[in-house]
């Protein structure tokens, strides 16, 4: 048990480090929190043993008992899940308000264009094929899943794929954008009919904060 208390620690300080250091890896992991969350609820379900009771409170109670035995009985696997639920969305803010002065550029807007069919692509494509792991998986399972996975964290960072995030479309909006020339993308409150009437004025700049190379927040 012991063992496996230590290596979900130092699992946990490595996930940290990775996405304090490297904005990439933090987005990529904030994109697939959806799928953590998933994978935790399955498990917990399937885990749950009937105990006959069909009121809602008896229901629910047996729901977070079976969720704090896998999650807090040292299984390092199952705490790093948890781990990549929470984390990732904190460290994330901490970006933002870290990076909030120091990473101002100012860009003209030219042409804009919606991306919600990639990311509805995306969540398809990669995120539910991975929902497949449950509490009774083998090894082999587990290996195949992990290293899809990392084969996919891989591809996301090497191809800047950051704008593939179905969680930042929960609070903003995410347009392709002709930034000064050149295509970037932009996570934004303002709506496509808003953002739009400032890509009709070419001439007036307005301030981005740069969150990767291809990636950018406009405030309203």
């Amino acid at each position: 048990m012991w063992i496996d208390i230590i290596v979900a620690f130092l699992i946990l300080v490595a996930i940290v480090l990775l996405c304090v250091f490297s904005l990439k890896i933090d987005l990529f992991l904030v994109s697939f929190m959806p799928l953590f969350l998933i994978i935790l609820i399955k498990v917990t379900l399937e885990s749950e043993k009937d105990s006959g009771e069909s009121s809602l409170l008896s229901k629910v109670s047996g729901f977070f008992f079976s969720f704090k035995s896998i999650v807090f009985t040292g299984n390092f696997f199952w705490i790093t899940i948890l781990a990549l639920c929470i984390v990732p969305i904190f460290i994330f803010w901490f970006h933002l308000s870290w990076r909030k002065k120091s990473s101002i550029v100012s860009f003209s807007v030219s042409k804009i264009e919606h991306l919600d069919d990639s990311i509805v692509s995306y969540v398809m494509t990669y995120i539910v094929p991975l929902t497949s792991l449950s509490y009774s998986s083998q090894l082999s399972e587990y290996v195949s899943n992990i290293s899809l996975f990392i084969l996919i964290m891989i591809l996301y960072i090497r191809l800047d794929l950051v704008y593939l995030n179905p969680v930042l479309m929960l609070r903003w909006n995410i347009f392709r954008a002709v930034l000064d020339g050149e295509n970037r993308f932009v996570i934004t409150k303002l709506t496509y009919a808003q953002f739009d009437s400032k890509a009709k004025n070419e001439k007036t700049k307005y301030d981005f904060q740069k969150l990767s190379n291809s990636l950018y927040l406009l405030n309203r």
